[in-house]
């Protein structure tokens, strides 16, 4: 599915959505599988609205949030911020993993580049092309104090304080 998905043109179906209910989904989407791990999902921030398809972003914010919720340690903690940044909207999304092997660098993007065992390498590869599509950026780098941190961005149409 991932690679039929990667190789697949881009959602069409732009629309104006609001960052905070994507995450907000996808927390509670994910929710009983990082319960199932020992880890608490923790999300914060305020509405941002961005001009995306939506079922692309939804799909990208799962692999970024399932990514962290696998490299999380039992009784861990990933925390999801959203909100305004720079004119763009951002999904950050960190860890309390090992942190990102200084080797891969953006490397991590590329397709069928995995750390996880029974990973395909696919999922961050996805979240690359479902960024640059949007003309957006997604990073990845180790956390201060340990563990990783995502940062999935948009150009904004409209962020404020609002949201929950």
């Amino acid at each position: 599915g991932d690679f039929l998905e990667l190789s697949s043109p881009a959602g069409t179906d732009r629309s104006e959505i609001d960052l905070m209910g994507v995450a907000e989904g996808v927390v509670e989407l994910l929710r009983m599988e990082a319960e199932n791990g020992g880890v608490v999902l923790v999300l914060d921030g305020a509405g941002c609205i961005v001009r995306a398809d939506p079922a692309s972003v939804r799909r990208a914010v799962i692999n970024l949030v399932r990514n962290a919720i696998q490299a999380s340690p039992s009784s861990g903690t990933v925390r999801v911020r959203v909100g305004p940044d720079g004119g763009q909207g951002l999904i950050q999304v960190s860890d309390e993993g090992p942190g990102v092997d200084e080797g891969l660098g953006e490397r991590a993007f590329d397709a069928f580049v995995t750390t996880h065992a029974q990973g395909t390498g696919l999922g961050l590869a996805l979240v690359r092309r479902v960024a640059e599509e949007h003309q957006g950026t997604v990073s990845l780098a180790n956390r201060e104090g340990g563990g990783a941190v995502s940062e999935f961005r948009l150009a904004a149409a409209g962020c404020g304080k609002g949201g929950t």
